[in-house]
């Protein structure tokens, strides 16, 4: 965390008083703003000191625990650690809590700072923190299908002649589905705190999220977060929690969901405990104790009866939302909504994790967001092109008064064609072409599945479309625009710099992916790219430390990938301060060194599965060898990382090792495979030594990045072959390390010629992607 000093204030001097510290700010428990459902096994807090002062240091700190806001008010504490002198505000243990604290309960929690002359500031405003749900049921809840266990179609008593037709029932597939249930709340003043932990199963096939939540008919957020497996917990199905007091209202309540799932293990789970001001709390709502009283109804009808996919080769298959208007149960989120025939009685499932644990998700909640739409064009032929103000990854709403019914195309997608049109089938993303049936009159139709989008075209409109009828429907993490901020004078770093950081806040959802468009798959290639930007503009660190222990837990093909898993737990720990991670992980990042090292050549020998750059066409003919110069300048770099992670950890013999062995690693590099007269890097030798004598930009770059040189005179040399080439060899995504290297061999002005070069037919700059 940073300490924050104003601009303008004084160095404190005998002519200027010392300014008292101010009451911390941006309190978090276990990296987590929104700190609900927490393990009490290993509880860290986290705060930003504030003070005037230039220069200014903590020198000691007092955390204080209560369990409700009166007690808080009031001093009533059950825990008050005293003044503890140290500089210390991030991941913080607090000695003797996790005695006094309980599953399932609502706590707060207030820290204050004395600065370096021991003046001491207030306390911050109180915190709230839940820890971890005890569940009343595990068992899940579903829509009751149509048909019975014979497969015959059967039809519910009181049903026939009324909404639902046999035509209807038949089509039932429950792939898609909505499920309501109505509580009352005495006296919503006396609630202090209501949170809502839901889950569902599966989230794997479609490779996002199951449900859609509303309270009230207020979003409340989409999950659960996916499942992971072979974590040291074993596999973990998570549940998400929310908090979700304001919206509830004194008398009729109801919290709803829209879920999808194509799988045929369904199975959705929800809790709601509520913590009153006096104190004591109750288990309010519980899909799995309360299943008679919840209600669901089959969507198929509603987001389209066919089994038409948007397909994404073999990564994930999703249906396509056909949505019918004329069949979708519009305010089923609400308190005052009516049931009518078509609402049955829900399925009890098993419980809804099976063999794998419910364990709370580790990063913030995934939220919806309204975007609004930059312009509307009518379009040549009929139709209109909605242009959203940025891209977004989530889905899409339509406000609209239709004369009568009718049936309307919706393409999406993230360009245009030639002619104006909208690509719908994008180069990475599968082909977003529905067909809508609006019923006569107002509707506000919402999809629920996740897509990548910009532009949107409307076909077949029977009223004019304005930027008042269409949104966007994001779904990201909450993200704090306010934190960073960058101006200089070349517009094109301006322009970079607000596309990068739009795009960190766009992609954030339970895991970084290689892109949610296309494989919706984890990497480490493309994690390590992630946290390196998502660092520099946001302190919400935990998305970070989910999705790269995601990574260590279930590792992907290309093998330096394993050892950016080093690299990246060693970044956690230098961004958060929280040795947590690397001290759970410490084993398991031991083993992230694929191939022999050779102590006869001094360097480590790997034939298969190393990517260097994707897709193969990028890599400029990289020639592969036994002992491939990228590989071997990554594996020197994560031994650095390793060495430091021993030595944060005060296992001084691995340390050592990994110290020892990234140094012999780099010396081999340089005396084996580096041409002094090309400042350049060969990009392999065979197991007979011989060289390839082929010199991509990729073996230089790889070795710059990863500071594979002896002297400034030897990295400038090597900046310098880089720059001779003129442009970028490699991908966008290699590109990372050839500017990585250019930076820290202080070359920057030749990092940004390439990034910045605008010539149309060099399509591997920045600017030629960006613009």
């Amino acid at each position: 965390m940073l300490l924050l000093a104003a601009a303008a204030a004084p160095f404190f001097s005998a002519a200027h008083a010392n300014t008292h510290p101010g009451a911390p700010t941006a309190l978090r428990v276990n990296l987590l703003k929104n700190a609900y459902s927490i393990d009490t096994g290993n509880l860290s807090f986290s705060w930003v000191v504030q003070d005037e002062d230039r220069n200014e240091v903590q020198s000691a700190y007092r955390i204080v625990f209560s369990k409700t806001l009166s007690d808080a008010a009031s001093g009533n504490y059950f825990l008050d650690v005293g003044w503890i002198p140290s500089p210390k505000s991030t991941a913080v243990e607090v000695s003797g809590l996790s005695g006094l604290i309980e599953q399932g309960n609502l706590y707060y929690w207030q820290v204050q700072t004395k600065d370096r002359l021991g003046d001491e500031g207030p306390l911050s405003e109180p915190h709230p923190f839940t820890t971890a749900i005890r569940w009343v049921n595990t068992n899940g809840i579903w829509h009751n299908s149509a048909y019975d266990d014979g497969g015959a179609l059967s039809v519910p008593v009181g049903m026939a002649g009324n909404l639902a037709t046999e035509n209807d029932l038949a089509a039932e597939k429950a792939n898609f589905v909505f499920l309501r249930h109505k509580f009352q709340v005495e006296d919503a003043a006396r609630i202090e705190k209501a949170i809502v932990a839901a889950t569902a199963y599966n989230t794997e096939s479609s490779r996002q999220y199951v449900f859609d939540l509303y309270l009230n008919g207020r979003s409340v957020g989409v999950g659960p977060a996916r499942n992971q497996s072979n974590t040291p917990q074993g596999n973990l199905q998570y549940y998400n929690s929310y908090d979700v007091t304001a919206l509830l209202q004194t008398g009729s309540n109801a919290i709803a969901a829209a879920c999808y799932n194509k799988d045929d293990d369904r199975a959705f789970l929800l809790q709601m405990a509520v913590f009153y001001t006096d104190g004591s709390s109750e288990i309010l709502v519980s899909s799995a104790r309360d299943a008679a009283a919840w209600r669901g109804k089959d969507g198929t009808l509603a987001f389209g009866q066919s089994d038409e996919y948007s397909s994404n080769g073999s990564w994930y298959r999703q249906h396509k939302e056909h949505i019918n208007a004329t069949k979708y149960p519009f305010g089923f989120g609400e308190a005052g909504f009516v049931e009518d025939n078509t609402w049955r009685a829900v399925k009890a499932m098993s419980a809804v994790n099976g063999d794998r644990r419910l364990a709370p998700y580790t990063s913030e909640n995934t939220l919806r967001y309204l975007m609004p739409a930059g312009k509307v064009a009518p379009m040549a032929g009929g139709g209109y092109l909605v242009t959203l103000e940025k891209a977004i990854v989530g889905g899409l709403q339509l406000d609209i008064d239709s004369p009568t019914q009718a049936t309307i195309e919706i393409r999406l997608g993230e360009e245009l064609n030639d002619n104006g049109s909208v690509r719908s089938a994008g180069r990475g993303h599968p082909n977003y072409v529905e067909r809508w049936t609006l019923k006569q009159g107002k509707q506000t139709i919402r999809t629920l599945n996740m897509k990548s989008f910009r532009y949107v075209e409307i076909i077949e409109s029977p009223t004019e479309i304005t930027v008042d009828n269409v949104k966007g429907y994001a779904v990201r993490q909450e993200f704090e625009d306010e934190l960073s901020d960058f101006h200089s004078s070349n517009s094109f770093l301006n322009e970079l710099y607000e596309f990068t950081k739009y795009t960190i806040k766009a992609t954030n959802q339970d895991v970084w992916t290689d892109s949610q468009a296309r494989e919706r798959g984890p990497y480490e290639g493309d994690a390590i790219v992630n946290m390196a930007s998502s660092n520099v503009f946001s302190s919400s660190y935990s998305i970070g430390r989910y999705s790269h222990e995601y990574l260590i837990n279930n590792p992907t093909w290309p093998q330096e990938y394993k050892l950016f898993s080093v690299e990246m737990a060693w970044m956690d720990y230098l961004y958060t301060g929280d040795r947590t991670s690397i001290a759970k992980y410490y084993a398991a990042l031991k083993n992230k060194f694929p191939g022999a090292f050779s102590a006869s050549t001094g360097l480590v020998n790997l034939q298969k599965d190393v990517l260097i750059d994707w897709p193969p066409t990028e890599r400029d003919g990289y020639s592969f060898q036994a002992y491939n110069t990228g590989y071997n300048a990554v594996y020197a770099s994560a031994c650095r990382a390793m060495a430091s992670i021993a030595g944060a950890l005060g296992n001084e013999a691995d340390r050592a090792f990994y110290q020892n062995r990234a140094s012999a690693i780099k010396a081999a590099m340089i005396s084996k495979l580096y041409n002094p007269q090309k400042g350049a890097f060969d990009d392999s030798m065979s197991e007979e030594g011989a060289l390839s004598e082929h010199y991509t930009q990729h073996a230089t770059a790889y070795a710059l990045a990863c500071g594979i040189y002896d002297s400034p005179e030897m990295a400038a040399k090597m900046a310098a072959y880089i720059e001779g080439q003129g442009v970028f060899k490699t991908s966008i995504y290699a590109a990372f390390f050839v500017l990585n290297g250019l930076y820290n061999a202080g070359a920057g002005d030749v990092a940004m010629k390439l990034m910045a070069d605008e010539n149309s037919e060099n399509v591997r700059t920045w600017a030629h992607v960006l613009r």
